[in-house]
């Protein structure tokens, strides 16, 4: 689990999507997601002139990503590969 090393980016966020296969752990504090495989991440926020901006972040095996519903924060052991000022979360079932 923690700590982990390297970049990180912490976001407010209003959604998030979890690609790949992943292994998920509840804590008192939170929610951690664990990569079992390379996977990909997309994290909607809203910004604070109200509009939706879609970051993908790229996760390695291994890589934990701690999500706090109570404030709604996502804390991703990457920086974003993409940004793009819209909703880009899809239904992928």
């Amino acid at each position: 689990m923690f700590p982990q090393i390297g970049n990180q980016t912490v976001i407010i966020f209003k959604h998030v999507q979890f690609i790949g296969e992943w292994k998920r752990t509840f804590f008192l504090y939170g929610v951690n997601y664990e990569a079992l495989k390379p996977a990909q991440l997309l994290v909607l926020e809203e910004n604070k002139s109200g509009s939706n901006v879609t970051y993908w972040f790229r996760l390695k095996k291994g890589d934990e990503v701690l999500v706090s519903y109570a404030d709604s924060q996502v804390h991703i052991p990457a920086l974003c590969v993409r940004s793009i000022p819209r909703d880009e979360t899809k239904c992928r079932g």
